[in-house]
């Protein structure tokens, strides 16, 4: 986070807008959210405000609609996020007793991307492929990481970023469990391991993190730190050419991240054929997780039905309703 006196001059002035709004950021950092985007966002907003002459000591009608004014060039995506982000200030503005103008009318943008179900065989072809990745002797834990990385990813359902932070101390050999911190939606959570699992976990930290501090990454790079996104996307490549299974390029995936929702959609597979309730189930699900709000878990009622068609009707006697296609989860 910026200092005060930065943020103020960044913004073009320091009156109650710009006062409430590094302290809206600040909250939202105690929590453990990013705030890059926001903070650049929100600075945005105070400039078109100074810009415009709106009132500086609240946020009028005429600030926000102009500001949600979609630009020609915009995506609908990034215009939804834009004013999203303002109307999170507003309601944070209003509960501080601040005259601002909240924008109810925000239509939510729909996804056409529809996240890749790995099959079971494919699964079991992944992780043989990934057991076998080429390293380098510069980096001979790569194969280590890269192993556990995935299952752990299918095993847990973690979205990539929380497995890319964890450190030492956040797992628990002991209990067979993970401590997620600093997750999306700022929820902290306790995620139980499978007994598979959390041994492999035991022989990756035996073989390559015997000695290291609790504060180090858990998934460490040679040089002692974090591994980037970028690393971590090549060998997702070499994984699936290796498993046989077709790469369709840049934002067409399979995605890392559909691990992730073919773990939540084994998941209900298996319930289902176990004639479990899902009203019951889902929302352990979504606890365990991450998810903002049940509807986010529930939306994986749908990709269940499309990858097992033959439980369909199993389905329906076992949930009301299939809810229409959600943005990310």
């Amino acid at each position: 986070m910026i200092g005060q006196v930065e943020f103020y001059e960044k913004a073009g002035f320091q009156n109650i807008l710009s006062e409430r709004c590094y302290e809206y950021l600040v909250e939202k950092e105690t929590i453990g959210v990013q705030i890059q985007k926001p903070m650049g966002m929100l600075l945005r907003f105070l400039r078109m405000c100074l810009a415009n002459g709106e009132p500086l000591d609240h946020a009028s009608k005429s600030a926000v609609e102009c500001w949600n004014e979609k630009d020609i060039n915009e995506t609908p995506r990034n215009h939804y996020y834009r004013a999203t982000e303002i109307r999170r200030f507003m309601q944070y503005l209003g509960k501080a007793g601040i005259d601002a103008y909240v924008d109810r009318d925000i239509r939510r943008v729909q996804s056409s991307f529809v996240p890749y179900i790995f099959s079971h065989s494919e699964i079991v072809r992944l992780f043989a492929a990934a057991d076998g990745l080429p390293y380098t002797p510069i980096s001979p834990q790569r194969v280590y990481v890269m192993s556990l990385l995935f299952r752990m990813l299918y095993g847990c359902g973690l979205r990539i970023s929380e497995a890319l932070n964890l450190v030492m101390a956040d797992v628990d050999l002991d209990q067979g469990i993970l401590y997620i911190r600093n997750s999306k939606f700022g929820k902290e959570r306790l995620v139980p391991m499978s007994e598979s699992l959390t041994f492999r976990c035991f022989q990756y930290v035996s073989n390559v993190g015997k000695h290291r501090k609790d504060e180090a990454a858990f998934f460490q790079t040679p040089c002692g730190g974090h591994y980037a996104s970028g690393t971590i996307l090549y060998a997702w490549r070499q994984t699936l050419y290796c498993a046989g299974i077709s790469y369709g390029g840049k934002g067409k995936g399979p995605r890392v991240h559909d691990l992730r929702h073919t773990f939540a959609v084994h998941c209900l597979q298996k319930w289902v054929e176990a004639g479990e309730d899902l009203n019951a189930k889902l929302p352990y699900l979504s606890a365990y997780m991450g998810h903002a709000g049940l509807y986010s878990t529930q939306q994986y009622l749908r990709l269940t039905a499309e990858a097992f068609p033959h439980i369909v009707s199993a389905m329906e006697h076992n949930f009301d309703v299939f809810p229409g296609r959600q943005v990310e989860l």
